[in-house]
């Protein structure tokens, strides 16, 4: 029987270093991916080389509410990468800007993930700040017949 996925708020702090923000499965070694999989079912929370939450809709693009950067998702997540625990050679800097965004941090990033709200908040140096809400959907307008 598959053990659901243990979703939960939490929060991150990594040291000065750079990192990759955006799906963890674009960046992150594909044994320390694994790993996540097997030894912790996926789930939510911090795993000190790496941070991750799920997203409220899966896949798809988000957008970040400061800058309107998009963020792609082919694994139903979003997160932090220490950029040391990367995939070597799969994709490159600029290849991985138009995935998500590598940031070099010389201070310090935090990393917060509200379940409820499916909202992933990066906070870093002095004045870095991404937001993306994944929760947030556009109302869509109806067609509304008025009675005569």
């Amino acid at each position: 029987m598959t053990k659901p996925i243990q979703h939960k708020s939490f929060k991150a702090m990594f040291q000065a270093g750079t990192y990759f923000i955006g799906d963890p499965c674009y960046a992150l070694r594909e044994d320390l991916y694994e790993k996540w999989g097997n030894e912790n079912n996926y789930d939510d929370g911090d795993y000190k080389y790496f941070a991750v939450g799920s997203t409220a809709y899966g896949d798809g693009t988000y957008k970040d509410s400061y800058s309107n950067t998009e963020f792609g998702v082919d694994a139903g997540i979003l997160g932090v990468v220490n950029m040391e625990y990367a995939e070597k050679n799969k994709y490159d800097t600029d290849f991985l800007n138009k995935l998500g965004k590598v940031i070099a941090v010389e201070k310090f990033l935090i990393f917060e993930y509200d379940h409820s709200s499916c909202t992933f908040t990066y906070t870093y140096d002095d004045n870095g700040k991404i937001e993306i809400e994944t929760g947030f959907e556009e109302e869509e307008e109806e067609d509304s017949e008025e009675d005569y």
